[in-house]
């Protein structure tokens, strides 16, 4: 059984994945976007790229990934889940 510092890192890691893609997310909005936010994701959505714009804006966790895994196993699982999670969404968001 895990104790509950390796579930608490695993947390960690998978609020880092979430940030880090909300922060990429962010970053596309900011410099190829004159609309606000949630005119950019509405658009997004009916051209049916936010996808596209999530799982790129989620590249930044495998650099995250390859960083931390050298110092702490555990918060690279987390950052791993949310990759993974992240593929859900954007396959939930491509077929629906």
């Amino acid at each position: 059984m895990r104790s509950n510092k390796h579930i608490i890192d695993i947390l960690k890691g998978l609020f880092i994945g979430v940030v880090a893609t909300s922060f990429g997310i962010f970053i596309w909005w900011y410099f190829f976007s004159k609309f606000d936010f949630e005119k950019t994701i509405i658009f997004a959505r009916s051209q049916r790229i936010l996808g596209m714009v999530i799982s790129l804006s989620s590249l930044i966790n495998f650099g995250l990934f390859f960083i931390v895994i050298k110092r702490n196993r555990e918060i690279a699982k987390g950052i791993l889940m949310c990759c993974i999670i992240t593929a859900l969404i954007v396959a939930g968001l491509e077929f629906i």
